[in-house]
């Protein structure tokens, strides 16, 4: 039990480690892109080191060194596509916003009421989209048409992973307005990690499959246990 509760300890040790050094990887980043040119390619950088850690079979045991260098070498490789694909989100989530403003203050009555529950229902799908489409062309090197039609179908048919992020979209919006202090301190971090997580355990993909991943693992310790009785 000791020993569980302290493999439980390190994990989480090694996690807050992974969180921290993302975040400032990521603002350094974006700061070195001029906001404009370097906001999504390190944002792909930080999809791109959560798969990388998610998807390790050893013990995770990445030092601060190595997190910061694996993070630098996507966002380098993503300076040009990661914002081919996130500046039209961007414009499509601004309109969503803009159009869900001007209705929640116009005096429509009992119609506009019905067009905000829409707009607002609309703006929380959209969010799940974005989430998980950030975390698909982590795991799989597609063009734009395919993620995007990899990610609607990720949302629609597998329901637990899509709950998941539904939490995630809904419960980090709370915790930061709530504490907006957690959000200066966490950012994009904190909701890209829990998505994630929730597609690493839930979502089932080819390549970043938790089950996948356990089962390659534990072949390997048996076939390395299996080695010296050959012998």
């Amino acid at each position: 039990m000791r020993q569980r509760i302290a493999d439980i300890s390190e994990t989480i040790g090694r996690g807050a480690i992974l969180l921290v050094t993302c975040q400032v990887a990521f603002l350094v980043h974006t700061v070195m892109g001029v906001v404009v040119a370097g906001l999504f390619p390190a944002l792909a950088a930080l999809y791109g080191t959560l798969r990388s850690w998610l998807i390790e079979e050893s013990s995770r045991e990445w030092t601060i060194r190595h997190i910061w260098d694996v993070f630098h070498g996507i966002w380098r490789s993503e300076l040009k596509s990661a914002n081919l694909f996130g500046w039209p989100q961007f414009v499509l989530w601004a309109l969503l916003f803009w159009d869900g403003f001007i209705v929640r203050w116009g005096d429509l009555g009992m119609m506009g009421l019905v067009i905000t529950a829409v707009m607002l229902l609309l703006n929380v799908v959209y969010g799940m989209f974005v989430l998980v489409s950030w975390a698909l062309r982590a795991n799989f090197d597609e063009r734009a048409p395919w993620i995007i039609r990899g990610s609607m179908q990720l949302i629609m048919t597998r329901p637990l992973c899509s709950l998941l992020v539904f939490v995630v979209l809904v419960g980090t919006a709370c915790v930061y307005d709530v504490l907006p202090g957690l959000g200066i301190l966490f950012g994009f971090v904190m909701p890209a990690f829990l998505t994630m997580l929730s597609v690493f355990y839930a979502g089932r993909l080819p390549g970043m499959d938790a089950r996948e991943i356990r089962e390659r693992a534990a072949a390997a310790r048996r076939d390395a246990d299996a080695a010296p009785a050959m012998r």
